[in-house]
């Protein structure tokens, strides 16, 4: 491996490993599944998989829950790349290894991108373990996935984010809901804050002035990574926990949430990427 390799050359390296694994099968559509959401992808059948660690230059993820594993297979009639686990900014990582796994899955072909998370629930409404489709977003870490020289064989130098989350994508999803869980999905705007500090109450009351209705640490560099990169991207997230910033939250209180849920976000995904492909065959 060439240590002062661009981050084209990165991704290549990285693509044509994971391309050996498929055996020339194209994906249609990359998730990526956040704090114990890897059980959704139970679904999958003719799974490969790979571990993060042995991918060359993919970014390891440090956070308990997140296994670091690439899985490679068919879930809902589409051909899927499924990453499970997710990189943070918090845990250190270069601006270019943010959205490292979306760059690659834009590679290999993927045109499609989901992005999952457990999220804090600044909207009163919002109730535990309810699945929320994210309509928009406010980067509050400070930092960009995009910051660096550019490549333009990447993508353009200066991103438009008006339809980051897409209207078609966030239809789809919720006509989707209706079958798989009985009923539409409510929208949200998130907030991602750069962590690994939960909020102050001060911090929430801002957040809820902003306009903002969940919160997080993730998503929002793997979305701007996909505008950049030419995907379309759906974001959904898990409410695991309130976010009022005036009760102490455990990371394991998240989780526990996450995995008693994770199921229910599988069958979402499931009845998602049915309804992508269906739209897909009816455009050939």
């Amino acid at each position: 491996m060439k240590p002062d390799a661009s981050l084209l050359e990165r991704v290549a390296i990285a693509g044509r490993m994971v391309q050996e694994v498929m055996g020339g099968i194209v994906p249609d559509v990359a998730v990526v599944l956040s704090s114990r959401l890897a059980a959704a992808a139970d679904r999958m059948t003719q799974v490969r998989a790979l571990e993060y660690r042995v991918i060359p230059f993919f970014p390891e993820t440090t956070v308990p829950g997140h296994p670091g594993r690439l899985l490679v297979g068919q879930w809902g009639g589409s051909n899927a790349l499924v990453f499970c686990g997710s990189v943070h900014a918090f845990e250190g990582y270069r601006s270019d290894d943010l959205g490292f796994g979306v760059r690659m899955a834009a590679f290999l072909g993927a045109r499609t991108l989901i992005v999952t998370d457990v999220a804090g629930a600044l909207n009163p409404s919002f109730t535990s373990g309810e699945v929320v489709c994210v309509s928009d977003h406010l980067n509050l870490t400070g930092l960009s996935a995009l910051t660096g020289p550019n490549d333009e064989r990447l993508g353009p130098r200066f991103v438009a984010m008006t339809d980051a989350y897409d209207l078609s994508l966030r239809g789809i999803a919720s006509t989707a809901a209706v079958g798989a869980l009985g009923k539409p999905l409510r929208e949200g705007i998130y907030a991602a804050m750069l962590g690994p500090s939960y909020e102050t109450p001060a911090e929430a009351r801002a957040l809820r002035l902003l306009g903002a209705d969940l919160i997080g640490m993730s998503m929002t560099h793997d979305i701007t990574v996909a505008q950049h990169a030419g995907l379309r991207s759906l974001g959904l997230a898990i409410v695991g926990s309130r976010a009022s910033g005036e009760s102490r939250l455990a990371h394991d209180d998240i989780i526990q949430v996450a995995s008693e849920q994770a199921s229910t976000l599988g069958k979402l995904l499931s009845a998602v990427l049915d309804r992508l492909s269906d739209v897909a065959a009816h455009n050939v």
